[in-house]
C-alpha cells in the first residue's frame, strides 16, 4: 500500500494525517513556518536529500560517524565522516543537515574555513568542505590542514 502524500511538501504521510502533515498544515500547533533564510532553506533541501536517500537507520550512522569523528579529530570535515561510513554507503547532500543538527546539539561547531576535498573515489570532485571544530574532543590539537595538504 502506497502512502498519499503531503498536499504541501509532496513527502509521504503518516497513518491519521490526511492532506497535510501536521507540521506542513498551519492550523497545527504542530505548524513549522517554512525557512526564509538562504542557509535555513539550504539545510531543509539537505534534510530532504537525506530523507529521500537515507533510511532512520543510515541517518542514526550518519549521526554516529560524526561522534566519532568528533571524538578522534579537534577539527575534520566530510571527508572524515565518509571514512568512518561502510563501503557503498549512499552518497547524498544529506551530510549538511547531519552535520547541522550535530552543531545545534552542541557537538560541534563550524570554524568559518573551507578545505578542500580529499577523499578520492568517485564521489571527490575536489569541492570545498567546511572545517568543524570538535567541542567534546580530549585529545591532542592536530592540525586538519596538514592532513589536508590544503590551506585555505
Amino acid at each position: 500500500m502506497k502512502w498519499p502524500t503531503c498536499e504541501i511538501c509532496g513527502r509521504g504521510m503518516s497513518v491519521g494525517q490526511i492532506g497535510r502533515h501536521y507540521v506542513c498544515d498551519p492550523k497545527h500547533p504542530a505548524y513549522q513556518a517554512p525557512a526564509t533564510t538562504p542557509f535555513e532553506r539550504a539545510v531543509t533541501e539537505s534534510q530532504r536529500s537525506a530523507d529521500a536517500k537515507w533510511t532512520t537507520s543510515q541517518q542514526t550512522q550518519v549521526d554516529q560517524a560524526i561522534r566519532k569523528a568528533a571524538t578522534q579529530h579537534s577539527t575534520f570535515t566530510a571527508d572524515q565522516i565518509w571514512r568512518l561510513l561502510p563501503a557503498g554507503f549512499p552518497v547524498t547532500k544529506g551530510l549538511a543537515a547531519r552535520l547541522v543538527a550535530a552543531a545545534r546539539s552542541g557537538l560541534i561547531r563550524n570554524t568559518g574555513q573551507t578545505a578542500i576535498a580529499n577523499r578520492g573515489g568517485q564521489h571527490d570532485h575536489a569541492q570545498r568542505l567546511a572545517v568543524w571544530a570538535s567541542l567534546i574532543y580530549s585529545g591532542p590539537a592536530a592540525d586538519l590542514f596538514a592532513e589536508q595538504g590544503q590551506r585555505h
